[in-house]
């Protein structure tokens, strides 16, 4: 009897099924449909894992090209760029153009998010440093609370902060702007996180 499912592999080439050994036992059809159908859905979810990255607990992927763009009602720039995971960079809100003096007040910590195949998720908060040091990384974990001190800066100002220690791929940067009797307004920065050392 056919087993169909015993040539499949995964994505590393190693089998995830084996042939059906010997006709003791039940009758081969019981047993070999059940191994056919667990087998194609282990090659389905392993396929379907194929350039999945783990950031904590989201499974985030390379951002597709038309999820790169940034957009923000004040200038975002990052220096430098693309950035190693794990370097420190230089954020620049408001400073080129230059932003309305006393308009925009930015917080101490700003979201990194990485996109899970459908929406961006925030996985990291980073603390913006105004010094050279680059602020802490904070781990988000799904309904958990992250306390940041509630100090505003008003633009344009530079901060430095540390990338995650994420795999190569494109994120974000997500700030949330106050604004000058206009209340709140976020924006992004697309980032491209390189491999190195």
């Amino acid at each position: 009897m056919f087993d169909a499912g015993a040539n499949a592999t995964g994505s590393a080439g190693k089998r995830l099924c084996r042939p059906v050994a010997g006709a003791e036992g039940p009758p081969r059809h019981s047993i070999g449909a059940v191994r056919v159908a667990a087998c194609l859905l282990a090659t389905l979810l392993a396929t379907a894992c194929a350039g999945a990255t783990s950031s904590g607990p989201f499974d985030c992927l390379s951002a597709p090209p038309e999820e790169r763009g940034s957009s923000s009602p004040v200038s975002m720039v990052l220096a430098p760029h693309p950035v190693r995971a794990g370097a420190v960079a230089t954020l620049a809100l408001g400073v080129d153009p230059p932003a309305a003096a006393d308009t925009y007040m930015v917080g101490w910590g700003a979201d990194w998010q990485c996109w899970d195949g459908r929406t961006w998720v925030s996985t990291h908060l980073l603390e913006q440093d105004p010094g050279a040091g680059g602020g802490r990384v904070v781990d988000r974990s799904p309904g958990a609370t992250v306390t940041i001190p509630a100090i505003g800066y008003f633009l344009p100002f530079t901060f430095t902060l540390t990338i995650p220690d994420v795999p190569p791929g494109w994120y974000r940067i997500h700030e949330d702007f106050g604004a000058r009797d206009r209340g709140e307004s976020g924006g992004y920065l697309a980032v491209e996180v390189v491999a190195g050392p």
